[in-house]
């Protein structure tokens, strides 16, 4: 009966010996198990990789040593670790640019003000170009050259008042990790560190233009370039007037000259110079008589006056082109001696010998003067 008793002990003994190895066994197969399922190691394999590292420690460790791919299990730690450096380095670079590029719609604020008020100046300098008036002639082509003057002015700062245009930073596309190894992502993070003080100084450089814009103001420009289109359109108006002018202009203007009593157009009964509507020859001729000349001071008819010719006081000669009237100009020059005569537009202006050399000068200076004031249009 002893015998028995013993037998059975040793069978419990046994049993139980072999249930402790099977639970053992089992608990490290749980665990290799566990670190087998970690196949691709991502950002979400957190959870898993705990899970197994927890279930690891829990063994003893003999049951450790038996945990044949724990390796595996440390390089999905590192790896897994690694990967979250490279995502919050990436988040933290991409929360710096989503800040550049608030701050930058402060800029673009700005140079939108500073555009508006560009725009609204370059069309009022290009509406002077669309004119043509630089293409003008005028009777003083300094004019023409002072407003182009202007206007390049004008331009100049224009462009040197535009602002740089400064782009948008774009964010760091988060890569797809899975399948790269610790170098590779490592690799990854060290780019994303190595941008960081390059936007730290785009930061810096933004304030700093943000702080450098200012909003033009044309003013001064703009009333140089009134004054400058004024002159020249004033000028090429002067010029027209005298280019060609009709009978009628040419008289009324000479009835404003206190000094002339009678004026006389030549026709083609009555032409002291016999030029009129002839090849080469003047479209109008208007003589006059001249009060400080004495010597004709009775002059009562436009007959009388013709008869007399330009020595009454003088004549106002009009040719269809400038090279007519300087072809006429150049004719005077070697045929008239010392008389003093002055081409104006496609005019030629002739005074009375009679006057003196002073009184001469003066009656053309005044006939230009009112030849070429222009007068406002109603």
């Amino acid at each position: 009966m002893k015998k028995i008793g013993v037998i059975v002990a040793i069978f419990l003994t046994t049993a139980l010996l072999l249930t402790a190895c099977s639970g053992n066994q089992k608990a490290v197969d749980d665990v290799i198990s566990q670190i087998d399922s970690i196949t691709k190691v991502s950002l979400s394999s957190g959870d898993r990789i705990e899970k197994a590292e927890k279930a690891y420690q829990a063994l003893s460790k003999k049951q450790k040593e038996k945990v044949t791919n724990y390796e595996a299990l440390k390089n999905a730690r590192i790896l897994y670790d690694t990967m979250w450096v490279y995502k919050d380095d990436v988040d933290e670079y991409n929360d710096q640019v989503q800040a550049y590029n608030d701050r930058l719609l402060a800029y673009d604020s700005k140079i939108w003000e500073v555009e508006e008020v560009n725009l609204e100046f370059s069309q009022y300098v290009q509406q002077i170009r669309k004119q043509g008036i630089l293409e003008a002639e005028a009777y003083d082509p300094k004019t023409i050259m002072d407003l182009q003057k202007a206007v390049d002015e004008a331009e100049a700062a224009i462009a040197e008042n535009t602002p740089e245009q400064i782009p948008r930073q774009l964010p760091v596309n988060q890569k797809n990790l899975v399948g790269l190894s610790v170098s590779q992502i490592t690799e990854e993070t060290e780019k994303v560190e190595a941008a960081k003080p390059y936007l730290d100084a785009k930061g810096e450089a933004l304030e700093e233009s943000i702080n450098s814009v200012v909003i033009p103001d044309y003013t001064e420009e703009k009333a140089n370039l009134e004054e400058k289109l004024v002159a020249a359109e004033y000028s090429v108006a002067s010029l027209q007037q005298v280019t060609d002018p009709k009978e009628e202009f040419v008289l009324s203007r000479i009835h404003e000259i206190d000094t002339v009593v009678f004026t006389a157009p030549a026709t083609s009964e009555q032409d002291p110079f016999g030029k009129l509507n002839k090849v080469n020859g003047y479209l109008v001729c208007v003589f006059f008589q001249d009060g400080r000349v004495k010597e004709y001071a009775t002059v009562s008819s436009e007959s009388e006056l013709l008869s007399i010719g330009k020595e009454a006081g003088g004549c106002v000669e009009v040719y269809r082109t400038k090279e007519q009237a300087e072809k006429r100009e150049a004719d005077l020059k070697q045929s008239a001696g010392q008389e003093e005569y002055r081409m104006l537009g496609t005019c030629i202006i002739r005074p009375s010998t009679y006057l003196s050399a002073e009184q001469q000068k003066d009656l053309e200076d005044t006939i230009k003067d009112v030849f070429l004031r222009v007068d406002p249009k109603e």
